[in-house]
């Protein structure tokens, strides 16, 4: 399901099967050329506040990049 929407992209709620988990997978389109990069930023962090990012992928075909991160559940910021 669509957890939320941005100017970069939609971060669904998906299932990572080889380790059987929930995730957040944020899928950033190929207009928003800033997240290059964005993967390897946010894995330098280390913070309780900063979920943690598992793996990133790009598709070449299409020029989707995709972001799997820690999903925690809660409410929205909103």
């Amino acid at each position: 399901r669509t957890l939320g929407r941005g100017g970069f992209g939609v971060v669904y709620l998906a299932r990572q099967t080889s380790l059987d988990r929930q995730v957040a997978l944020k899928v950033v389109t190929r207009q928003a050329a800033e997240a290059d990069g964005e993967g390897r930023s946010l894995a330098r962090l280390e913070h309780d506040n900063i979920v943690q990012v598992f793996g990133e992928s790009a598709e070449p075909a299409t020029g989707a990049r995709m972001l799997w991160m820690q999903y925690v559940a809660g409410t929205t910021l909103a």
